[in-house]
């Protein structure tokens, strides 16, 4: 009778030990209020179950909530109720910088992105930004609400806006005169070269009719043409020049 006593004692101790709250510790600290199993250590961690994914996917009926830790893929693991689901920190923080540990697609407000970052919206940057390599568009590029001229060909474009300064005097009438090699940035080929207006016309420059001639990657001429029945003089008169052409 008295073992039965003893036995029925024990049994009881041990109920009320495995519901309560429970602090693992070296300070006989009690368990936080709010946690069933409270363990704090100053030089240890917390070891759970390590398996392979193999074994992992292997469990039968796992509970929802319930923890691996990956050795193929050096992760943990948590059952969501449906699937398993890796504990990965996608965005990792170096110092003041931050980083994707994705190694694929990044998409905002893009459930699908198709490229390292696709964003499905505007984007704004109201300082400078800087290319390293092409730029595609498949829209408008603008800049202070103007657009930029893009081209029909795969080939980066580029424009180039300079002045070209001429005087003459007494050009007879109806003639033309060829300049010397007017020299610009160096393209990549060809460039068309478009001549606007004067901006600082003196004389009888208005006379005068320009075009381009034996373009270069790096330069052309210009044949001055005195389209009126007088003499053309003018001095130190600037024309707008527009090059466009491959980088």
């Amino acid at each position: 009778m008295k073992k039965l006593y003893i036995l029925f004692l024990s049994f009881q101790i041990l109920l009320i030990t495995v519901s309560a709250q429970v602090g693992i510790n070296t300070t006989n600290t009690p368990a936080h209020p709010s946690a069933m199993l409270d363990i704090s250590s100053s030089d240890k961690g917390l070891l759970i179950p390590r398996t392979s994914a193999a074994s992992r996917t292997a469990i039968a009926n796992p509970a929802k909530g319930l923890m691996i830790y990956d050795t193929n893929s050096n992760s943990l693991w948590i059952h969501n109720g449906a699937a398993w689901a890796a504990i990965n920190p996608v965005w990792v923080v170096s110092g003041l910088n931050i980083h994707s540990s994705n190694g694929g697609n990044v998409g905002i407000n893009n459930p699908n992105p198709n490229y390292n970052l696709d964003i499905g919206g505007y984007m704004h940057c109201s300082n400078t930004a800087y290319l390293d390599n092409n730029l595609i568009l498949n829209g408008y590029l603008t800049t202070g609400g103007k657009g930029i001229v893009r081209s029909n060909t795969p080939t980066q474009q580029k424009i180039v806006r300079t002045q070209a300064t001429f005087s003459y005097t007494n050009m007879p009438a109806y003639t033309y005169q060829i300049s010397a090699v007017f020299d610009y940035e160096d393209f990549g080929g060809i460039p068309t070269v478009c001549i606007g207006g004067s901006n600082n016309g003196n004389g009888s420059w208005h006379q005068i009719l320009i075009q381009p001639m034996n373009i270069t990657a790096t330069g052309c001429q210009f044949v001055l043409y005195n389209t009126a029945p007088t003499a053309a003089t003018f001095t130190n008169v600037s024309w707008q020049v527009f090059i466009i052409g491959p980088e």
